[in-house]
């Protein structure tokens, strides 16, 4: 059996997955409903939401798009990711910031490459499962990863992280999990 490429399904997929996150029933006035998406529970023997990895869903669709945007679409899309206030995006995309610099720095190139190889985490189920034994080429493409570079150096600097950090303040247990991941962030992409 063979594959037939439909038309426009790249572009259909990108307007139906990629923004799955962004559906109203993950929303209230521009916050996160907990229990929607992100980090769905603190019903663990501990109590805590392990907000200092990467949730799946929010993982999976930043790889979504930055794989399959267009070069020239990054800079838009990515900036519209900084402009979200909400603060517990903010945790999470501090979370995947800090752990997707392996992949600017071209360390991991494939989804299967993260697994256990980053801290923080920021594998989703079954990503390893999106490579090839013969593959040898990247997931995500030096254009769109030199689009994502510029617009995150541009982006994170000790005036926005502190931002974020004082828009968490009303959630204790975001500071909390995050622990040093906002000065490793910093160190990273702002103070190089």
């Amino acid at each position: 059996m063979s594959f037939k490429w439909i038309p426009d399904f790249t572009r259909d997929c990108l307007n139906t997955l990629g923004q799955s996150m962004m559906e109203g029933r993950c929303w209230n006035n521009g916050k996160i409903i907990i229990g929607e998406v992100l980090h769905k529970s603190n019903d663990n023997p501990k109590g805590v939401w392990c907000w200092w990895d990467a949730s799946g869903d929010f993982a999976a669709s930043m790889f979504f798009c930055l794989k399959y945007l267009e070069a020239k679409e990054i800079s838009d899309w990515l900036n519209s990711v900084f402009e979200i206030s909400c603060p517990h995006w903010r945790a999470q995309f501090i979370v995947w910031l800090v752990g997707f610099k392996a992949i600017i720095d071209r360390e991991i190139v494939q989804p299967s490459d993260m697994s256990g190889a980053s801290y923080p985490d920021i594998s989703w189920a079954w990503s390893h499962c999106l490579t090839s034994e013969i593959s040898t080429k990247p997931f995500i493409s030096d254009d769109n990863l030199n689009e994502a570079e510029k617009v995150i150096y541009q982006r994170v600097s000790v005036n926005s992280v502190l931002d974020w950090l004082e828009s968490m303040k009303p959630y204790p247990y975001l500071e909390s999990e995050l622990g040093g991941l906002p000065d490793d962030l910093l160190k990273k992409y702002s103070l190089h």
